[in-house]
C-alpha cells in the first residue's frame, strides 16, 4: 500500500508541474495499482487456511466493555432469580413496550447475561417471563375479587392485547381468565350483571 501512496504522490506532483495527464500517461499508475492489488489477493489466498487469532482473554478485555458470558463457572440460576426479583419488585413488567434491552439497562446488567439467564437460570424465555409476571398479577387481583372488566385489568398489568393476555394466563394457570375468576375469585364480588346471566342460565 505505500507503494501505491507512493506511486500516486508522484503521479499527483507530475501533474500539478505538467499540467492534467490524459489516461494514457496515467496508465503507469495503473499498473502499479494493479500490481499492488494482484498481491493482495495472492498473499490472502496464501493466508485464507491459517486460522483466525485467538480473542482476547476475559481477564484482558477493558473493563467498561464486560465481556460475553462465556464462562461456565457462573450460577446462572442465581442470576436469574435475583434479577427476576429485581424486575417483580421495580414493576417494568407492567410496560406494555418492555424489551430484552430495556429491562437489562433497568438491571444494569446486557442482554447476554440477561438472555442467559432467563433461558439457563429460569428456563423460559424473555416473554414468556414477562408475561408470567403479568398474568400473576391478575390473578392476584382476582383472587382478591377484582370485579373489573377481565381486558382493562390485562391492559393496566401490561398485556398489550386480549389475545396475548388469554394466551399467556392460560400457559400460566391452565385456565382461561374467566375460568379462573369463576374459580377463585369471591361469589359475593361477582359483578351484578354476571350474577344475572348465571341465574339465566339456570
Amino acid at each position: 500500500m505505500l507503494i501505491a501512496l507512493i506511486a500516486w504522490g508522484g503521479y499527483q506532483a507530475a501533474e500539478l508541474a505538467l499540467g492534467r495527464f490524459d489516461y494514457f500517461q496515467m496508465f503507469g499508475l495503473y499498473l502499479v495499482l494493479g500490481a499492488v492489488g494482484l498481491y493482495l489477493a495472492i498473499e490472502g489466498w496464501r493466508h485464507a487456511g491459517l486460522a483466525f487469532p485467538p480473542l482476547l482473554a476475559v481477564a484482558d478485555r477493558p473493563a467498561e466493555e464486560p465481556a460475553a458470558p462465556v464462562a461456565s463457572g457462573r450460577d446462572w440460576a442465581a442470576s436469574g432469580a435475583k434479577w427476576a426479583a429485581e424486575t417483580e419488585a421495580g414493576g417494568w413488567w407492567r410496560d406494555d413496550g418492555l424489551s430484552l434491552s430495556t429491562l437489562a439497562a433497568h438491571l444494569g446488567t446486557n442482554t447476554s447475561y440477561l438472555s442467559r439467564a432467563l433461558n439457563e437460570g429460569l428456563s423460559q424465555n424473555f416473554a414468556s417471563f414477562v408475561n408470567a409476571l403479568r398474568a400473576d398479577a391478575v390473578a392476584a387481583a382476582l383472587r382478591a375479587g377484582d370485579t373489573g372488566d377481565l381486558l382493562t385489568l390485562a391492559l393496566d398489568n401490561g398485556f398489550a392485547s386480549k389475545a396475548s393476555f388469554n394466551r399467556a394466563f392460560r400457559a400460566r394457570f391452565g385456565l382461561s381468565p374467566s375460568d379462573f375468576r369463576k374459580e377463585n375469585g369471591s361469589k359475593d364480588k361477582v359483578p351484578a350483571e354476571s350474577r344475572v346471566l348465571e341465574r339465566a342460565a339456570e
